[in-house]
């Protein structure tokens, strides 16, 4: 499922039948019909090709997020377990700090402070999640460092750099792709959340929270506005989740 969503969004602009931005006043509200295959909203858009233009922008905000967590929370994340402890405590007070925070006020501000532009929400939303690999990554360092073969690489001399790049890294890589994971339906969902009371994606592009938004104001008259953009929603949501689901099962030693 993630795979042929993933498709659909990189091949949007060559299956989509017609752009998502054409508004059509004669077509406005237009029933299921093999000219449109799942009707057309208010402006008369085609609501097919707005999905599938609609599905780049949620998995581009799910997938760029997650590079924004790794790029932050994996070094705090090893720093705060390969320091001293008193300097770790002093690191993980700083992150509980911001993991404590509301996720959606805080890229409400950040929003605010920053911009509105697609870009900004993105880093908005990454700088909201990085907390929780944080977190993880420094537990893995924690629970690696005193292993046998950290200290036989410290007894022949190898370097702290060297330690962290070559055998604390690659050995924290399974929890950390699992939480990767489980982060980017978080991701969209906060996009659709954003979008749906009108500061995410602003119009004209597609976005699945936008669909719903706008959709919401016509759904006594035409309830698959509605409809269509959510199941969506929860098709990728739940995608992400039993990947995730079976990531954990396959690298973590612990289970079967």
């Amino acid at each position: 499922m993630v795979l042929v969503m993933s498709l659909t969004a990189v091949a949007a602009p060559i299956l989509a039948p017609e752009d998502p931005t054409r508004q059509n006043y004669d077509a406005v509200l237009a029933p299921l019909s093999l000219d449109h295959p799942l009707g057309t909203d208010r402006l008369g858009r085609d609501t097919l090709s707005r999905l599938m233009h609609g599905a780049r922008t949620s998995l581009a905000v799910g997938v760029l997020t997650q590079l924004i967590v790794v790029a932050i929370g994996i070094p705090v994340g090893v720093i705060a377990g390969f320091t001293t402890p008193h300097g770790g405590n002093l690191i993980m007070r700083a992150v509980d700090v911001v993991y404590a925070l509301p996720d959606l006020l805080f890229i409400i501000l950040l929003r605010a402070i920053f911009g509105g532009n697609l870009f900004m929400m993105i880093m908005a939303i990454g700088l909201v999640s990085w907390p929780t690999v944080a977190r993880l990554v420094r537990g893995q360092t924690l629970s690696l460092k005193e292993r046998e073969f950290i200290l036989a690489a410290r007894e022949i001399g190898a370097s702290e750099p060297r330690i962290i790049l070559h055998h604390l890294l690659p050995n924290s890589l399974g929890p950390v792709i699992v939480a990767v994971t489980f982060l980017v339906p978080r991701a969209i969902f906060a996009e659709a959340a954003l979008s749906y009371i009108g500061i995410g994606v602003m119009s004209p592009t597609p976005s699945w929270g936008s669909m719903v938004q706008e959709g919401y104001s016509v759904i006594f008259v035409s309830y698959e506005q509605v409809l269509f953009p959510t199941i969506a929603i929860a098709m990728v949501m739940m995608a992400f989740t039993f990947l995730g689901d079976g990531l954990r099962d396959l690298l973590d030693p612990r289970s079967g």
